[in-house]
Order: C-alpha cells, then structure tokens, then sequence
C-alpha cells in the first residue's frame, strides 16, 4: 500500500510572507543608519528562513509505501528520488495521532515510554501528523508521517503482522 500526502499551500505562502518581510526589513536600513549591520543580518536571518521553509516544504515531496516486511520513505527534492528511511515493520511499536495536550502527551509516554528521537518525514508545514514508534539498536525512535488514517491502520496492522511472523520464526 502506498500514500502520497497532498501539497497545501501554507508553506509557500509562509515563505513568502517572510520573503517580503526581509525586503521590509533591509529597507529598514536608510531608515536607521547607525543600527545598519543589524538589520542586514536580520534581512539575511530572514531570507534564509524563507529558502529553508522552500526547500525543505514547497519542493520536498514524500512517499510512504508498506511492504511485507518493510515501511519505505521515499524523499522526491525537484527531479531527484532517494530512499529517506527503509523501516522493518518487525521492531515497530505501533502508530498513533500525534499528540498535542499534556493528557495525550502523558498516554503517549505511558504506552511507548520514552523515546530517544524524532525524525520528521513531513511534506506540509502545519499539518496533522501520525506518530509511527520504531525500534533500532535499542533506542527508540519517533518517525513523524503525513497520513490519513485508512493508512495508519494499514501501517498498525502490517506492523502486528510482521510481529507475529517473527515471533512465529523464534518458536520453531
């Protein structure tokens, strides 16, 4: 099964909103004189937020797609394709809505415990997210996914599956 998250608009017009605020700002310059350098650098801290908020939610795309043994990430930046992340389903602990409250934060701990890092696999800034827990080399690690949630279940069962299978393996 794959899942192909849908572009929004919100980024663009982030990175626009603060590409202009950068202009805004360097015009600032005539206006104080004396504050010269500090406006630059604050023009130039602006301007790079908006080419990272372009390069990294306007032209980065993602791909998510569930084998039998495996969750593989595709990144897609303009015309070039990589493999992002390559995930056995085997050492996952399950999928959930990312949670936002202190309650679901409390929950989240209680049912995962305590995870040691997050790596985002999102395509649109601002946007719902689903939490996928893995395990590898005895840390445990949150995969943050832009998904509905037809394929986080999807995702939920193949990882029960790809558990039980492995434990079927060590029993015989």
């Amino acid at each position: 099964m794959s899942y192909f998250p849908k572009q929004n608009k919100k980024a663009a017009l982030t990175a626009v909103f603060i590409l202009v605020l950068s202009v805004i700002v360097l015009s600032l310059k005539n206006v104080f004189p004396s504050a010269g350098i500090y406006v630059s650098i604050g023009s130039v801290a602006l301007l790079t937020a908006s080419l990272f908020i372009t390069i990294r939610f306007v032209i980065t795309h993602y791909a998510y797609e569930i084998t039998s043994d495996s969750l593989i990430i595709t990144k897609t930046v303009g015309q070039r394709k990589q493999t992002a992340a390559s995930i056995l389903l085997k050492t996952g602990k399950g999928i959930c809505q990312r949670p936002k409250s202190a309650e679901q934060k409390r929950e989240f701990s209680e049912k995962f415990g305590k995870t040691d890092s997050r790596l985002s696999f999102t395509q649109n800034i601002f946007c719902s997210q689903h939490v996928y827990v893995t395990e590898f080399n005895g840390r445990i690690y949150e995969i943050l996914l832009e998904c509905d949630d037809e394929f986080a279940e999807a995702l939920n069962g193949a990882v029960l599956s790809a558990r039980e299978n492995h434990d079927d393996e060590f029993d015989e």
